[in-house]
């Protein structure tokens, strides 16, 4: 045990020094990962489908800020629709920018979690959902993860369209807003698969956050028990036949995938707080541990060797 945590002692320190690195390299696997996804979900634009233009892009996004990962994922999907034909690249962006004043505008940390479930149901991982975004941003990314179902799902009606569009004898008659709301807003597969995703979530996350010693492995395991119960019964409820053919894996690689996520945080949080209880004959001791961030190390050395090099006037002056 001793050794496991002088490794990710290791680790932490490593990535703290060379956070200037380590971060946008982080960053561009994710911003990769997210653009190849989109490849796959669509693939008919054939200069946004090259792979140096994804490795490009993905380079672009790791050095912008967090938010325009979003911007940037919805705009290569918003040109992909519109190389299927205008109305299916409008409704597009009616979506898009719903899903954008509704969440992602408020809280746009969390909207990764928008591209994130494209990515886990294409890899077939669609039930681990739950687990990743139970450890990773809480109950706040119930709403995120029925988006992300929904973008998915309107890359299927739009692949969809593409043929009917192609095959029809009057293109202009195919009712486009029509076969979308009905194909992606009214699915019911999509519907009891986001049912299900945030009932475990919000319910979950109330045992994850408790302030007590190991709530937070139960928390995790209350997700893994309840999503195929919760998924089983609202199938019932909904009369639509659930797809348990990932399920088990899914539920199975996501606590894998959340046990790995919980010591990743405990590495790559740099001001994650820590509070350590103690006592002696007299006393109880509540201490705060709050670690110090390199760059916070660096600026308070520059200030005081500047305030040293002062005379003494000077330095009086300054404090």
């Amino acid at each position: 045990m001793k050794q496991l945590i002088r490794i990710r002692n290791q680790i932490r320190d490593f990535l703290r020094k060379y956070d200037e690195i380590t971060a946008p390299v982080l960053r561009f696997i994710w911003c990769f990962a997210v653009f190849t996804s989109i490849r796959h979900m669509y693939g008919y634009f054939e200069l946004v489908n090259m792979k140096s233009f994804t490795l490009l892009l993905s380079l672009l996004t790791a050095l912008m800020p967090q938010g325009f990962m979003f911007f940037a994922a919805g705009a290569v999907m918003a040109s992909e629709c519109f190389s299927i034909s205008t109305m299916v690249g409008l409704a597009f962006l009616v979506f898009f920018l719903l899903i954008y004043c509704v969440y992602a505008r408020f809280f746009s940390r969390e909207s990764d979690i928008v591209l994130l479930m494209p990515l886990l149901i294409m890899l077939h991982l669609k039930f681990a959902a739950p687990l990743i975004i139970l450890v990773t941003v809480g109950a706040i990314g119930a709403l995120p993860a029925l988006f992300g179902l929904f973008v998915y799902q309107f890359s299927i009606a739009a692949g969809e369209l593409k043929t009917m569009l192609a095959v029809a004898e009057d293109p202009e008659k195919v009712e486009v807003f029509k076969y979308l709301t009905e194909n992606v807003l009214r699915n019911k597969e999509v519907l009891l698969l986001g049912i299900t995703f945030m009932l475990v979530i919000l319910i979950s996350s109330v045992v994850y956050r408790l302030p007590y010693k190991y709530f937070q492995y139960v928390g995790a395991g209350v997700c893994a028990v309840f999503s195929p119960i919760i998924y089983a019964i609202t199938g019932s409820i909904m009369k639509v036949k659930p797809d348990t053919g990932d399920m088990f894996l899914g539920v199975l690689v996501g606590l894998l995938v959340a046990a790995v996520v919980r010591i990743a945080k405990g590495i790559l949080d740099y001001k994650h707080t820590e509070r350590v209880e103690f006592e002696d004959d007299d006393y109880f001791y509540y201490v705060k541990a709050v670690p110090k961030i390199p760059s916070e190390k660096r600026r308070y050395r520059s200030k005081a060797m500047d305030t040293e090099e002062m005379i003494p006037e000077e330095a009086e002056e300054a404090d």
